[in-house]
């Protein structure tokens, strides 16, 4: 499976693949995973409108620029699933 480098690339993916878990384009030892196991839609919105975790950045390797995206591409997959999750119990 291809893992996503930005969030406009999840975004597709997860609409060309809607059988598939948005998490499967997210690689497992990035940060966006990380987000997106750990924690809830509505925290990764209030993390994203937040400035960037030094720590997490040292951690992972990451510039503000890369810690942003990963936290966004983590929103866009916890929002697809949130979504899904909505559908089926229609």
């Amino acid at each position: 499976m291809r893992y996503a480098d930005s969030a406009a690339e999840l975004q597709v993916l997860i609409r060309r693949h809607p059988e598939l878990m948005p998490s499967v384009f997210l690689r497992d030892d990035g940060l966006a995973a990380y987000y997106y196991d750990g924690f809830s839609l509505r925290e990764l919105r209030s993390v994203f409108n937040s400035d960037p975790d030094q720590e997490l950045c040292v951690r992972f390797g990451l510039g503000a620029g890369e810690w942003r995206e990963a936290v966004e591409m983590a929103l866009v997959a916890r929002s697809a699933l949130e979504r899904r999750r909505t559908f089926k119990k229609i």
